[in-house]
Protein backbone atom coordinates (compact mmCIF):
# COMPACT_ATOMS: atom_id res chain seq x y z
CA UNK A 1 0.00 0.00 0.00
CA UNK A 2 1.14 3.89 -0.42
CA UNK A 3 3.41 4.73 2.34
CA UNK A 4 4.49 8.06 1.47
CA UNK A 5 5.41 10.88 4.22
CA UNK A 6 5.56 14.74 3.35
CA UNK A 7 7.82 17.16 5.86
CA UNK A 8 5.74 19.82 7.30
CA UNK A 9 6.99 23.56 5.77
CA UNK A 10 7.13 24.67 9.18
CA UNK A 11 8.09 23.65 12.79
CA UNK A 12 5.62 23.45 15.41
CA UNK A 13 6.31 24.57 18.87
CA UNK A 14 3.66 23.17 21.14
CA UNK A 15 0.92 20.53 21.06
CA UNK A 16 -1.69 22.95 21.13
CA UNK A 17 -0.57 24.30 17.45
CA UNK A 18 -0.04 21.40 16.50
CA UNK A 19 -3.47 20.35 16.95
CA UNK A 20 -5.05 23.86 15.66
CA UNK A 21 -2.85 23.48 12.48
CA UNK A 22 -3.74 21.93 9.25
CA UNK A 23 -0.88 21.86 6.67
CA UNK A 24 -1.52 21.99 3.13
CA UNK A 25 -0.38 18.53 1.34
CA UNK A 26 2.65 19.06 -0.87
CA UNK A 27 5.28 17.84 -3.43
CA UNK A 28 8.60 18.82 -2.03
CA UNK A 29 10.83 18.41 -4.66
CA UNK A 30 13.94 19.09 -1.93
CA UNK A 31 14.63 18.35 2.02
CA UNK A 32 16.77 21.02 2.08
CA UNK A 33 13.26 23.10 0.57
CA UNK A 34 11.36 22.16 4.05
CA UNK A 35 14.22 22.17 6.79
CA UNK A 36 15.27 25.44 8.14
CA UNK A 37 19.03 26.22 8.00
CA UNK A 38 19.98 26.51 11.47
CA UNK A 39 18.47 22.33 11.69
CA UNK A 40 20.65 21.81 8.42
CA UNK A 41 23.66 22.98 9.92
CA UNK A 42 23.19 21.03 12.86
CA UNK A 43 22.39 18.21 10.65
CA UNK A 44 26.06 18.48 8.61
CA UNK A 45 28.13 18.82 12.00
CA UNK A 46 27.38 19.99 15.03
CA UNK A 47 26.17 16.44 16.45
CA UNK A 48 29.09 14.39 15.53
CA UNK A 49 32.44 14.74 17.72
CA UNK A 50 34.53 12.29 16.09
CA UNK A 51 34.80 9.82 13.30
CA UNK A 52 34.12 6.99 15.88
CA UNK A 53 30.79 8.11 17.31
CA UNK A 54 27.31 7.33 15.88
CA UNK A 55 24.41 9.48 16.46
CA UNK A 56 21.01 8.68 15.39
CA UNK A 57 18.08 10.72 15.27
CA UNK A 58 14.84 11.68 13.17
CA UNK A 59 15.88 13.46 9.70
CA UNK A 60 12.95 16.02 10.49
CA UNK A 61 11.07 17.14 13.57
CA UNK A 62 7.51 17.52 11.38
CA UNK A 63 6.00 15.01 8.98
CA UNK A 64 2.59 14.86 7.42
CA UNK A 65 0.69 12.15 5.44
CA UNK A 66 -2.73 11.79 4.32
CA UNK A 67 -4.66 9.27 5.90
CA UNK A 68 -6.21 7.56 3.00
CA UNK A 69 -2.01 6.63 2.60
CA UNK A 70 -2.92 3.62 5.37
CA UNK A 71 0.57 3.92 7.19
CA UNK A 72 2.88 6.98 8.17
CA UNK A 73 6.45 6.65 7.57
CA UNK A 74 9.38 8.60 9.40
CA UNK A 75 13.01 8.65 8.19
CA UNK A 76 16.01 7.55 10.86
CA UNK A 77 19.44 7.93 9.55
CA UNK A 78 22.49 7.89 11.16
CA UNK A 79 25.57 10.21 11.66
CA UNK A 80 29.26 9.66 12.36
CA UNK A 81 30.61 5.83 11.85
CA UNK A 82 29.34 4.10 9.20
CA UNK A 83 31.36 0.51 10.28
CA UNK A 84 29.34 -0.83 13.18
CA UNK A 85 26.05 -2.55 13.97
CA UNK A 86 23.79 -0.13 15.83
CA UNK A 87 19.92 -0.68 16.94
CA UNK A 88 17.19 1.84 17.24
CA UNK A 89 14.13 1.34 19.82
CA UNK A 90 11.60 3.50 18.73
CA UNK A 91 7.39 3.88 19.60
CA UNK A 92 4.50 5.77 19.05
CA UNK A 93 3.96 8.66 22.34
CA UNK A 94 0.83 8.09 24.09
CA UNK A 95 -1.41 12.13 24.07
CA UNK A 96 -2.62 13.18 27.14
CA UNK A 97 -6.44 12.70 27.94
CA UNK A 98 -6.74 17.34 27.52
CA UNK A 99 -4.64 16.69 24.29
CA UNK A 100 -7.09 14.31 23.24
CA UNK A 101 -9.95 16.06 24.24
CA UNK A 102 -12.00 12.21 23.77
CA UNK A 103 -11.71 11.65 20.60
CA UNK A 104 -10.93 8.26 18.81
CA UNK A 105 -7.50 7.35 18.24
CA UNK A 106 -6.84 7.25 14.63
CA UNK A 107 -3.65 5.51 14.17
CA UNK A 108 -2.40 2.23 15.52
CA UNK A 109 0.25 2.66 18.85
CA UNK A 110 3.84 1.11 17.53
CA UNK A 111 6.60 -0.10 19.10
CA UNK A 112 9.37 -0.99 17.08
CA UNK A 113 13.33 -1.61 16.54
CA UNK A 114 15.32 -0.75 13.75
CA UNK A 115 18.80 -2.49 12.83
CA UNK A 116 21.05 -0.52 10.86
CA UNK A 117 24.01 -2.56 9.38
CA UNK A 118 27.15 -1.79 8.81
CA UNK A 119 27.32 0.61 5.89
CA UNK A 120 24.10 1.73 6.13
CA UNK A 121 23.13 5.23 6.86
CA UNK A 122 19.03 5.63 7.00
CA UNK A 123 15.97 3.25 7.99
CA UNK A 124 12.62 4.01 8.08
CA UNK A 125 9.91 3.70 11.04
CA UNK A 126 6.30 2.69 10.39
CA UNK A 127 3.05 3.91 12.12
CA UNK A 128 -0.42 2.20 10.34
CA UNK A 129 -3.07 5.70 10.64
CA UNK A 130 -6.78 5.01 10.25
CA UNK A 131 -7.69 5.07 6.53
CA UNK A 132 -11.37 5.57 6.90
CA UNK A 133 -10.52 9.01 8.80
CA UNK A 134 -12.23 11.77 6.79
CA UNK A 135 -11.88 14.64 9.34
CA UNK A 136 -10.99 18.03 7.34
CA UNK A 137 -9.11 18.93 10.17
CA UNK A 138 -5.38 17.77 10.88
CA UNK A 139 -4.59 15.57 13.63
CA UNK A 140 -1.33 14.73 14.76
CA UNK A 141 0.57 12.52 17.38
CA UNK A 142 4.54 11.61 18.15
CA UNK A 143 7.20 9.07 17.66
CA UNK A 144 9.92 9.08 20.33
CA UNK A 145 13.43 7.45 20.41
CA UNK A 146 13.34 5.56 23.51
CA UNK A 147 17.22 4.30 23.08
CA UNK A 148 20.18 3.26 20.93
CA UNK A 149 22.54 0.08 21.08
CA UNK A 150 25.69 -0.16 20.00
CA UNK A 151 29.74 1.27 20.33
CA UNK A 152 29.73 4.52 21.01
CA UNK A 153 26.20 5.69 20.22
CA UNK A 154 23.68 8.08 21.34
CA UNK A 155 20.57 9.82 20.33
CA UNK A 156 20.88 13.32 18.34
CA UNK A 157 19.03 16.03 19.05
CA UNK A 158 16.04 15.46 16.97
CA UNK A 159 14.93 12.22 19.41
CA UNK A 160 10.77 13.15 18.83
CA UNK A 161 9.34 13.59 15.59
CA UNK A 162 5.31 15.01 15.12
CA UNK A 163 3.34 13.36 12.67
CA UNK A 164 0.75 15.71 11.42
CA UNK A 165 -1.88 13.37 9.92
CA UNK A 166 -4.64 14.58 7.59
CA UNK A 167 -8.23 13.23 7.32
CA UNK A 168 -9.56 13.70 2.83
CA UNK A 169 -12.79 12.30 1.80
CA UNK A 170 -11.33 11.83 -1.36
CA UNK A 171 -8.47 9.07 -1.50
CA UNK A 172 -5.26 11.39 -2.07
CA UNK A 173 -2.34 9.00 -3.53
CA UNK A 174 1.33 9.87 -2.75
CA UNK A 175 3.26 10.73 -6.23
CA UNK A 176 6.07 8.10 -6.13
CA UNK A 177 7.52 8.71 -9.02
CA UNK A 178 9.41 6.54 -11.47
CA UNK A 179 12.80 5.08 -11.61
CA UNK A 180 14.74 4.37 -14.75
CA UNK A 181 18.75 4.16 -15.42
CA UNK A 182 20.47 7.21 -15.63
CA UNK A 183 22.46 5.89 -18.60
CA UNK A 184 21.53 3.29 -20.74
CA UNK A 185 24.63 2.25 -22.03
CA UNK A 186 27.61 1.86 -19.84
CA UNK A 187 31.35 1.08 -20.34
CA UNK A 188 34.22 0.03 -17.98
CA UNK A 189 37.47 -1.75 -18.29
CA UNK A 190 37.46 -5.06 -16.75
CA UNK A 191 39.88 -4.13 -13.75
CA UNK A 192 37.25 -1.71 -12.22
CA UNK A 193 35.91 -4.23 -9.25
CA UNK A 194 32.31 -3.05 -8.44
CA UNK A 195 30.52 -1.38 -10.90
CA UNK A 196 28.23 1.47 -10.33
CA UNK A 197 25.05 1.55 -12.21
CA UNK A 198 23.10 4.78 -11.15
CA UNK A 199 19.27 4.62 -10.91
CA UNK A 200 17.35 7.80 -10.62
CA UNK A 201 13.77 8.68 -9.38
CA UNK A 202 11.60 11.28 -11.76
CA UNK A 203 8.54 12.65 -11.27
CA UNK A 204 7.79 12.45 -8.03
CA UNK A 205 9.58 12.02 -4.55
CA UNK A 206 6.78 11.17 -2.10
CA UNK A 207 6.93 7.41 -0.01
CA UNK A 208 9.08 4.34 -0.41
CA UNK A 209 9.62 2.82 -4.08
CA UNK A 210 10.99 -0.65 -4.17
CA UNK A 211 11.47 -2.28 -7.51
CA UNK A 212 13.83 -5.66 -8.15
CA UNK A 213 16.78 -6.01 -10.88
CA UNK A 214 18.68 -8.70 -12.61
CA UNK A 215 21.01 -9.42 -14.82
CA UNK A 216 21.23 -11.22 -18.44
CA UNK A 217 24.20 -12.25 -20.41
CA UNK A 218 25.04 -11.01 -23.39
CA UNK A 219 28.91 -12.35 -24.84
CA UNK A 220 29.36 -11.84 -20.97
CA UNK A 221 28.65 -14.32 -18.72
CA UNK A 222 28.02 -14.57 -15.11
CA UNK A 223 30.47 -16.21 -13.09
CA UNK A 224 33.32 -15.53 -16.18
CA UNK A 225 33.04 -12.18 -16.73
CA UNK A 226 30.86 -10.83 -13.86
CA UNK A 227 28.71 -11.83 -10.94
CA UNK A 228 25.25 -12.46 -12.28
CA UNK A 229 22.68 -11.01 -10.04
CA UNK A 230 19.13 -12.98 -10.28
CA UNK A 231 16.94 -10.78 -8.36
CA UNK A 232 18.13 -8.13 -6.23
CA UNK A 233 15.88 -5.41 -4.23
CA UNK A 234 16.59 -1.88 -4.63
CA UNK A 235 14.41 0.57 -2.01
CA UNK A 236 13.65 4.40 -2.74
CA UNK A 237 12.78 5.65 0.69
CA UNK A 238 10.79 9.27 0.94
CA UNK A 239 12.86 12.44 -0.61
CA UNK A 240 15.44 10.22 -1.64
CA UNK A 241 16.05 10.78 -5.64
CA UNK A 242 18.58 8.24 -6.69
CA UNK A 243 20.86 5.17 -5.56
CA UNK A 244 22.96 2.91 -6.97
CA UNK A 245 22.94 -0.55 -8.06
CA UNK A 246 26.66 -2.33 -7.73
CA UNK A 247 27.41 -5.06 -9.89
CA UNK A 248 30.90 -7.27 -9.38
CA UNK A 249 33.11 -7.18 -12.61
CA UNK A 250 35.61 -10.13 -13.00
CA UNK A 251 39.09 -9.47 -13.35
CA UNK A 252 41.19 -12.05 -15.82
CA UNK A 253 44.56 -12.02 -17.43
CA UNK A 254 43.33 -13.37 -20.49
CA UNK A 255 43.40 -11.09 -23.73
CA UNK A 256 39.79 -11.39 -24.87
CA UNK A 257 37.26 -9.11 -27.16
CA UNK A 258 34.94 -6.61 -25.36
CA UNK A 259 32.02 -8.38 -23.64
CA UNK A 260 28.37 -6.89 -22.89
CA UNK A 261 26.00 -8.08 -20.34
CA UNK A 262 22.49 -6.30 -19.41
CA UNK A 263 20.57 -5.45 -16.28
CA UNK A 264 17.25 -4.76 -16.28
CA UNK A 265 14.81 -3.13 -13.46
CA UNK A 266 12.06 -5.10 -12.63
CA UNK A 267 8.33 -4.17 -10.85
CA UNK A 268 5.03 -5.52 -10.73
CA UNK A 269 3.36 -1.67 -10.47
CA UNK A 270 4.07 -1.07 -13.97
CA UNK A 271 4.01 2.82 -13.17
CA UNK A 272 7.06 2.33 -11.02
CA UNK A 273 9.50 2.52 -14.10
CA UNK A 274 9.79 4.44 -16.89
CA UNK A 275 10.00 1.72 -19.81
CA UNK A 276 12.46 3.72 -22.71
CA UNK A 277 15.02 3.41 -18.94
CA UNK A 278 14.36 0.10 -17.53
CA UNK A 279 17.63 -2.07 -19.38
CA UNK A 280 21.36 -0.88 -18.94
CA UNK A 281 23.86 -2.13 -21.72
CA UNK A 282 27.11 -2.68 -19.57
CA UNK A 283 30.17 -3.04 -22.05
CA UNK A 284 33.56 -4.47 -20.40
CA UNK A 285 36.37 -3.49 -21.89
CA UNK A 286 39.25 -5.90 -21.92
CA UNK A 287 41.96 -4.31 -20.67
CA UNK A 288 44.86 -6.82 -21.45
CA UNK A 289 45.10 -6.46 -24.62
CA UNK A 290 44.67 -2.84 -23.74
CA UNK A 291 47.63 -2.96 -21.51
CA UNK A 292 49.58 -4.78 -23.72
CA UNK A 293 49.07 -2.14 -26.82
CA UNK A 294 49.87 0.70 -24.25
CA UNK A 295 53.31 -1.58 -23.36
CA UNK A 296 53.95 -1.49 -26.74
CA UNK A 297 53.28 2.22 -27.41
CA UNK A 298 55.62 3.04 -24.35
CA UNK A 299 58.52 1.13 -25.86
CA UNK A 300 58.31 2.86 -29.11
CA UNK A 301 57.99 6.33 -27.05
CA UNK A 302 60.92 5.51 -25.27
CA UNK A 303 63.00 4.29 -28.80
CA UNK A 304 62.25 7.36 -30.11
CA UNK A 305 63.08 9.53 -27.22
CA UNK A 306 66.80 7.40 -27.26
CA UNK A 307 66.69 8.00 -31.31
CA UNK A 308 66.23 11.94 -30.90
CA UNK A 309 68.65 12.37 -28.56
CA UNK A 310 71.40 10.44 -30.63
CA UNK A 311 70.15 12.35 -33.36
CA UNK A 312 72.79 15.21 -35.21
CA UNK A 313 71.66 17.93 -37.79
CA UNK A 314 75.16 18.87 -38.62
CA UNK A 315 79.26 18.28 -37.97
CA UNK A 316 79.87 21.36 -35.26
CA UNK A 317 76.81 19.20 -33.23
CA UNK A 318 78.77 15.95 -34.18
CA UNK A 319 81.90 17.72 -32.42
CA UNK A 320 80.30 19.42 -29.70
CA UNK A 321 78.93 15.87 -28.93
CA UNK A 322 82.23 14.44 -28.84
CA UNK A 323 83.82 16.53 -26.47
CA UNK A 324 80.92 17.16 -24.09
CA UNK A 325 81.34 14.18 -21.38
CA UNK A 326 77.66 12.36 -21.04
CA UNK A 327 76.32 9.70 -19.01
CA UNK A 328 74.60 8.30 -21.58
CA UNK A 329 70.44 7.19 -22.19
CA UNK A 330 68.60 6.11 -20.04
CA UNK A 331 66.82 2.66 -22.14
CA UNK A 332 63.93 2.93 -19.93
CA UNK A 333 63.02 6.65 -19.88
CA UNK A 334 64.47 8.12 -22.78
CA UNK A 335 66.25 10.46 -20.07
CA UNK A 336 70.02 11.64 -20.21
CA UNK A 337 71.76 10.33 -17.18
CA UNK A 338 74.77 12.26 -15.27
CA UNK A 339 77.97 11.00 -15.80
CA UNK A 340 79.56 8.83 -13.22
CA UNK A 341 83.63 9.02 -12.58
CA UNK A 342 83.95 5.86 -14.59
CA UNK A 343 82.59 7.90 -17.22
CA UNK A 344 84.46 10.12 -17.27
CA UNK A 345 87.88 7.88 -17.38
CA UNK A 346 85.97 6.05 -20.52
CA UNK A 347 85.73 9.55 -21.78
CA UNK A 348 89.19 10.24 -21.79
CA UNK A 349 90.38 7.09 -23.15
CA UNK A 350 87.65 6.95 -26.29
CA UNK A 351 88.48 10.66 -27.10
CA UNK A 352 90.23 9.88 -29.72
CA UNK A 353 87.94 7.54 -31.59
CA UNK A 354 84.67 10.01 -30.31
CA UNK A 355 86.36 12.52 -32.61
CA UNK A 356 87.34 10.53 -35.89
CA UNK A 357 83.94 9.36 -36.04
CA UNK A 358 82.74 12.56 -35.62
CA UNK A 359 83.67 12.84 -39.06
CA UNK A 360 80.70 10.65 -40.14
CA UNK A 361 78.59 12.72 -42.04
CA UNK A 362 75.68 13.80 -39.44
CA UNK A 363 72.10 11.59 -39.81
CA UNK A 364 70.05 14.13 -41.30
CA UNK A 365 71.74 14.86 -44.62
CA UNK A 366 70.19 12.53 -47.48
CA UNK A 367 68.22 10.69 -44.84
CA UNK A 368 71.07 8.67 -43.23
CA UNK A 369 72.31 7.40 -45.81
CA UNK A 370 75.88 9.32 -45.59
CA UNK A 371 76.03 8.41 -42.36
CA UNK A 372 75.12 4.55 -43.14
CA UNK A 373 77.76 4.36 -45.80
CA UNK A 374 80.61 6.76 -44.29
CA UNK A 375 80.34 4.71 -40.86
CA UNK A 376 81.04 1.79 -42.72
CA UNK A 377 83.88 2.33 -44.21
CA UNK A 378 85.50 3.63 -40.72
CA UNK A 379 84.06 0.71 -39.59
CA UNK A 380 86.05 -1.81 -41.69
CA UNK A 381 89.14 0.66 -41.57
CA UNK A 382 88.99 -0.10 -38.02
CA UNK A 383 87.82 -3.74 -38.60
CA UNK A 384 91.11 -4.08 -40.63
CA UNK A 385 93.85 -2.35 -38.49
CA UNK A 386 92.65 -4.62 -35.70
CA UNK A 387 92.94 -7.71 -37.77
CA UNK A 388 96.30 -6.81 -38.96
CA UNK A 389 97.70 -5.81 -35.72
CA UNK A 390 96.61 -9.44 -34.23
CA UNK A 391 97.58 -11.12 -36.79
CA UNK A 392 101.29 -9.51 -36.74
CA UNK A 393 100.81 -10.04 -32.58
CA UNK A 394 100.37 -13.79 -32.90
CA UNK A 395 103.47 -14.03 -35.62
CA UNK A 396 105.62 -12.97 -33.62
CA UNK A 397 104.49 -14.94 -30.41
CA UNK A 398 103.50 -18.14 -32.25
CA UNK A 399 100.37 -17.93 -32.37
CA UNK A 400 97.90 -19.85 -35.22
CA UNK A 401 95.32 -17.68 -37.27
CA UNK A 402 92.53 -19.21 -35.39
CA UNK A 403 93.55 -19.06 -32.03
CA UNK A 404 94.33 -15.05 -32.70
CA UNK A 405 90.65 -15.09 -33.92
CA UNK A 406 89.08 -16.48 -31.46
CA UNK A 407 90.80 -14.26 -28.86
CA UNK A 408 92.46 -10.88 -29.91
CA UNK A 409 90.18 -10.55 -33.12
CA UNK A 410 87.27 -11.19 -30.97
CA UNK A 411 88.18 -9.12 -28.27
CA UNK A 412 88.59 -6.35 -30.50
CA UNK A 413 85.76 -6.57 -32.70
CA UNK A 414 83.05 -9.35 -32.06
CA UNK A 415 83.18 -8.35 -28.20
CA UNK A 416 81.84 -4.64 -28.86
CA UNK A 417 79.07 -5.71 -31.54
CA UNK A 418 77.79 -8.26 -29.10
CA UNK A 419 76.69 -4.47 -27.22
CA UNK A 420 75.47 -3.58 -30.53
CA UNK A 421 73.69 -6.76 -30.94
CA UNK A 422 71.94 -6.53 -27.77
CA UNK A 423 70.94 -2.88 -28.10
CA UNK A 424 69.31 -3.86 -31.70
CA UNK A 425 66.95 -6.70 -29.81
CA UNK A 426 65.82 -4.19 -27.25
CA UNK A 427 64.47 -2.05 -29.67
CA UNK A 428 63.56 -4.45 -32.50
CA UNK A 429 59.86 -6.91 -31.58
CA UNK A 430 60.88 -9.59 -34.18
CA UNK A 431 65.16 -9.42 -32.99
CA UNK A 432 65.74 -9.54 -36.74
CA UNK A 433 68.36 -6.50 -36.51
CA UNK A 434 70.32 -8.51 -33.79
CA UNK A 435 70.10 -11.70 -35.80
CA UNK A 436 71.88 -10.22 -38.52
CA UNK A 437 74.15 -8.33 -36.93
CA UNK A 438 75.46 -11.46 -35.38
CA UNK A 439 75.32 -13.54 -38.65
CA UNK A 440 77.14 -10.55 -40.35
CA UNK A 441 79.31 -9.01 -37.87
CA UNK A 442 80.23 -11.51 -35.29
CA UNK A 443 80.78 -14.56 -37.06
CA UNK A 444 82.57 -12.63 -40.09
CA UNK A 445 84.73 -10.97 -37.86
CA UNK A 446 86.50 -14.20 -36.20
CA UNK A 447 86.34 -16.39 -39.27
Amino acid sequence: GPEAITPSSSRIGSADREAKRTPRLSHVHDVADVIPLSERQHAKGSVVVDTLSVVLEFTHRTYSCSAAWGRATLTVHRIGNMDTHAIVMWHTVEPSAAATDGAERFYEPTRSTLEFEPGVSVLYAHVPVCQDDIHAESRWFKVAIEEVVGPQARVGRRSVATVNVVGSAEPVQPNRGMLRFAQREVSCIESVGALRLLVERLGGHDGSLEVTYRTEDGTAKAGVDFHGVDEGTLVLGPYEKSKEIEITIIDDDIEEDDTVFVVELLSTDTDAIAGSGARCSVTIIDDDSWNERMSRFVKSVRAEMVTTFYLTESWSEQFKDAVILSGGVDEDTGEEIEPTAFDSIMHSFSLFWKLLFALVPPTSYLGGWAAFIVSLFFIGMCTAIVGEFAKLFGCVIGIADAVTAITLVALGTSLPDTLASRTAALQDDTADAAVGNVTGSNSVNVF
